[in-house]
């Protein structure tokens, strides 16, 4: 999973805390829209102005949100599918808003985030002390490693709304740790390889794939999911017989059940070949 730290608009956010929204448009005026690296389920943190410190003027971490979907719309269609998830009472607040950011333009498109839950802290969390040091003058954001992504969502302290629901807190900061771990093994394992006629077959199989189940980091083969407490991990294959790379691959598949055993979370593994899926393990 990929962590991004973006400074974010304080009234903005606190319109959001305010009104205890669990999912958010994060929207961004960038002619560059799209992140080269952040995807469905990876974790935006809020770095908030006026939250510096005052030896050093850092501003804080104040919450996150999981990224749902991007999508690049009109003011209108913000409005119409969205309304107050915006930041805003009306229309007419984030339009004038909108115009005082662009020089009293009003982009075509505009880059929207749609976070889900989302959580804020009681106190700023600072990079520095977790021996990350960002530059001051930072004015959209940066991509922070996994392991600080992990460290500030275990040492966060929940504002009073938040604490209400910490059950979701804690399968959020659960659910981010085992992807973190899924994601190092995929880095040490090649996926199968497939001649160019093969590698065509994969595409058209993945094109059809069902369901929200997102690619592991480092594979284009091994899929994963989460409904309620069950992780799904699928590995798309087309081999037919008991050939070389079907051996790798349940070779791979042994390695996975290795790390996720001790997870508390069920776990099922799958292979998807030709449209079908078969169920291999479950633990």
């Amino acid at each position: 999973m990929t962590a991004i730290c973006y400074v974010s608009d304080n009234n903005i956010m606190d319109f959001h805390r305010l009104h205890v929204h669990e999912s958010m448009i994060f929207w961004r005026l960038s002619k560059n829209y799209n992140f080269s690296k952040f995807k469905s389920g990876d974790i935006l943190f809020f770095l908030k102005k006026k939250t510096e410190r005052n030896h050093d003027s850092e501003k804080g971490i104040v919450g996150y949100g999981l990224l749902d979907k991007e999508e690049n719309l009109s003011l209108n269609k913000m409005w119409k599918n969205y309304g107050e998830l915006n930041g805003f009472k009306n229309k007419e607040d984030l339009k004038s808003e909108i115009l005082r950011l662009n020089n009293e333009e009003i982009p075509t498109k505009i880059n929207c985030l749609h976070l889900i839950g989302v959580r804020y802290f009681s106190i700023p969390i600072y990079l520095s002390d977790l021996n990350v040091m960002i530059p001051k003058e930072l004015a959209s954001f940066t991509y922070i490693d996994d392991s600080v992504a992990t460290e500030i969502m275990n040492l966060c302290q929940l504002d009073l709304w938040t604490t209400s629901i910490s059950d979701t807190i804690v399968n959020d900061v659960e659910k981010y740790r085992i992807i973190n771990q899924i994601n190092q093994v995929s880095e040490l394992i090649s996926d199968l390889s497939y001649k160019a006629s093969q590698l065509k077959r994969l595409k058209k199989i993945q094109t059809r794939y069902p369901g929200n189940k997102q690619l592991l980091r480092a594979s284009n083969q091994v899929y994963y999911e989460f409904k309620n407490r069950v992780i799904y991990l699928t590995f798309i294959n087309i081999s037919k017989r008991i050939d070389d790379n079907y051996k790798k691959l349940l070779g791979q598949i042994e390695l996975y059940k290795r790390v996720v055993a001790n997870f508390d979370f069920e776990v099922e593994i799958e292979i998807y070949n030709d449209f079908k899926e078969i169920k291999i393990w479950k633990d």
